[in-house]
């Protein structure tokens, strides 16, 4: 027997709020993996027309750090 386990793509419930608010640009803030690759974001841009923002890799850098060193204080 083999039964079918709903999955729910993160990208697209945060899509969802995203359009029905009416929010065509967005600033991607994640994990270093998340801001490095773009499946996150080409899934936002291609599937819901949205405008999404990456900070360029150094500002992407500090942000690790700093919740890094959040983390171990």
């Amino acid at each position: 027997m083999t039964s079918m386990v709903p999955v729910l793509h993160i990208a697209d419930a945060t899509a969802e709020v995203l359009v029905n608010d009416g929010i065509k640009q967005v600033g991607l803030l994640g994990t270093k993996f998340i801001m490095e690759h773009d499946y996150y974001k080409r899934r936002l841009s291609k599937k819901y027309d949205l405008d999404v923002i990456v900070p360029n890799p150094e500002v992407g850098d500090i942000i690790i750090i700093t919740n890094q060193l959040r983390k171990h204080s």
